[in-house]
């Protein structure tokens, strides 16, 4: 092989690159970011339009259509769908893969913009976003104690804050506690009595919580702004607000309602193991190092936690790194152990030397797949990971032929650097079309399209990076170590795999000569397993799935009260669940979310009208090796004990990995009139 020729004689040069490749594989690999799965681009976009009081078929003719009317001018829309409740409106639009999401929000904004003079005056502007998958929860933190949840929603503000300047941090979200403000409640009868509107009264108090800006002034040499500070301090100055004069008397806030200062109006619930609580759900940029921000996180909880009123804890209820980094380790203890296992079978059947020379291959391989991976903006996901163990037998397969020719070649006397190029070039072509026919095989899954496409393509994208690594190292790094390492093992003959492969050779050559002269017999035998092997297939087959389904962690429980159910009713609800699950066996901690929860599918479904129907709890299950039971028994027995709950539909089921493939089936029935549809 003439780059084979060439990297040998140019040893030196080929040493530099090597060093070269440790140092640069090993900050790749160190620098790679790390995250649960890889960052889908699926360009989808929707339009909240919220209008209040309006019912779900006024907002179907006065907003929906007019906005699909003028959404439907862009081309690639794969799917434009629209949803109608009282008082809310949202589109939804999904375009074909290949659209950047920027440009399809552009798209949609331009379009909605056009449609606004045929939407009604008094609409507020509509919302365009993206719906990004990714936006969910990497951590999940409950702040509980013996404090009052105003106490409790400040250390968790406080502690906010600190997330949001973590870098690669996206947002953090709160649940639960109580927020303070001022309460205005008007008497109607007063505001009869003195012939005054509620407006009046909002627009006093607007217009009295003002700073003014009064210009500037000179004194001298220097030049000094003028603001007049206008804020309520206290509710005492609010309730002394002149209203109105009437017949030449001040009419007082205080003499038409009670100002105090209370609580705003709860919206949502918070409990850890039935205590009150507040939670914080971190979440991630797309790209950034779910393990760097996580520990980054719980360095900040660590000094917070020094600082926390006495008996009050936190709880870290779900971390998503700690699934990477089982995998990181399970990766890393995969290379090892192939490295060892690799040279202790090449020990078996080459000698010590020339299987260490073989072993090399795997880390080689590996730091020059992490260089290119990081070269093309990938993540360590769990994809690319599960990729990497998938290739890792395959990577010594070219470094084995090559040196055992090299090695043969070497043994018939040639010097070591002739034996170098003339073994690699006597299987060089053969290596290099055996790489070519696994990575093909490869091939056909880069052009599977949709949002599945997008998923599984870093199986073979990864796949193809590491085996044309290894087929570099191969050709060229592992003929070079070998020239200048590779020695005669005088032991060879008295090796144990050089007396096993004589035995078998024999045992081998016998069954051969009975196949060749028995062919029929032979081609009878392999017709027979052949059929055999699908019966025995279609006899205890399990049925096909598309991702397997593993012991959960954590288990799920959704509730979904009737739309409009006030938060109050949704927690009793909850809290009868409570009640039942709080007997669950290997639960660790259970976080109920009351009023809080929403799929990234319908991020803006609901937020015209709330989510104030929508809860979950989450039960957290004690480490694998420590359970009693498998976990689902475990969440079989939650779904009984859930099962006769009324007031709400109630759904039992376990984190979803992989990419999102929505309910197992889906029915549209389509049509114009809806009692018909119904």
């Amino acid at each position: 092989m003439k780059i084979t020729n060439i990297a040998i004689d140019h040893k030196t040069s080929v040493f530099v690159l090597l060093a070269i490749i440790l140092i640069a594989g090993l900050t790749a690999y160190v620098n790679l970011p790390l995250e649960s799965f890889p960052d889908i681009k699926q360009p989808m976009v929707y339009v909240a339009i919220p209008y209040a009081g309006v019912s779900p078929a006024d907002m179907e003719t006065l907003v929906a259509q007019p906005i699909e009317d003028k959404l439907k001018e862009i081309p690639k829309i794969k799917k434009l769908t629209s949803s109608c409740k009282e008082g809310y409106a949202s589109v939804f639009a999904e375009f074909e893969p290949n659209v950047e999401t920027d440009e399809a929000v552009r798209k949609v904004r331009e379009k909605v913009d056009l449609a606004k003079p045929e939407l009604p005056r008094d609409l507020e502007d509509p919302l365009v976003q993206e719906i990004n998958f990714e936006n969910i929860p990497i951590m999940l933190i409950s702040i509980t104690g013996e404090q009052s949840l105003v106490r409790l929603k400040k250390i968790a503000e406080d502690l906010q804050d600190e997330f949001k300047e973590i870098p690669g941090v996206l947002d953090v979200t709160l649940s639960g506690g109580l927020t303070r403000e001022v309460k205005v409640n008007i008497n109607p009868n007063r505001l009869t009595y003195y012939n005054i509107g509620v407006e009046d009264v909002i627009e006093a108090i607007r217009n009295e919580n003002l700073t003014i800006p009064g210009g500037s002034t000179e004194s001298g040499d220097l030049k000094w702004t003028v603001r007049i500070p206008g804020e309520f301090k206290s509710v005492r100055e609010m309730e002394e607000i002149v209203i109105e004069a009437k017949n030449g008397y001040p009419v007082y806030l205080r003499d038409l309602a009670e100002v105090y200062f209370g609580f705003k109006d709860e919206t949502s619930f918070s409990r850890l193991n039935g205590t009150p609580s507040v939670t914080i759900g971190i979440q991630k940029r797309s790209g950034e190092n779910i393990i760097e921000i996580t520990d980054e996180a719980k360095i900040i909880l660590e000094k917070a936690s020094k600082q926390f009123p006495a008996n009050t804890d936190y709880v870290i209820v779900m971390d998503f790194s700690e699934d990477i980094r089982v995998f990181v380790n399970e990766l890393e203890n995969n290379i090892l152990a192939g490295l060892i296992l690799v040279v202790l079978v090449l020990y078996f059947f080459m000698g010590t030397r020339n299987g260490f020379l073989v072993g090399v291959a795997i880390p080689l391989t590996m730091l020059v797949s992490y260089i290119v991976i990081s070269f093309m903006g990938y993540t360590l996901n769990m994809m690319v990971l599960f990729s990497l163990i998938l290739a890792l037998g395959m990577m010594v397969d070219n470094a084995i032929v090559i040196l055992e020719n090299i090695y043969r070649h070497h043994e018939e006397g040639k010097p070591l650097i002739q034996a170098a190029k003339d073994g690699t070039q006597e299987v060089g072509v053969a290596v290099i079309v055996s790489t070519a026919t696994t990575l093909l095989a490869f091939v056909p899954m880069l052009f599977w399209d949709d949002i599945m496409g997008e998923f599984m393509k870093f199986i073979p994208i990864t796949l193809i990076i590491t085996l044309s690594c290894s087929l570099f190292v191969g050709l060229i790094l592992n003929p070079v170590i070998a020239s200048s390492f590779m020695k005669i093992d005088k032991k060879m003959s008295r090796l144990p795999g050089e007396r096993l492969l004589k035995r078998l050779t024999k045992r081998y050559e016998t069954t051969l000569r009975w196949a060749l002269n028995h062919r029929f017999k032979t081609l009878l035998i392999v017709g027979f397993f052949y059929i055999l092997m699908f019966v025995v297939y279609g006899a205890f087959n399990k049925g096909v799935q598309f991702f397997p389904i593993v012991e959960p962690r954590q288990i799920l429980v959704d509730v979904e009260a009737p739309l409009g159910t006030r938060v109050e009713t949704s927690d009793r609800i909850v809290n009868a669940l409570e009640e039942r699950i709080v007997s669950t066996s290997d639960l660790e901690n259970y976080v109920a979310d009351v009023g809080n929860v929403a799929e990234a599918a319908e991020m803006g479904g609901d937020g015209g009208s709330g989510l104030s129907h929508k809860s979950r709890i989450t039960l957290d299950l004690i480490d694998k090796f420590d359970r009693e039971q498998n976990s689902f028994i475990t969440m079989e027995q939650v779904r009984d004990m859930v099962s006769d709950i009324p007031g709400a539909n109630i759904d039992v089921s376990q984190q979803q990995d992989g990419p999102p493939t929505g309910k197992p089936v889906e029915i549209q029935i389509k049509g114009d009139d809806f009692g018909v549809l119904a």
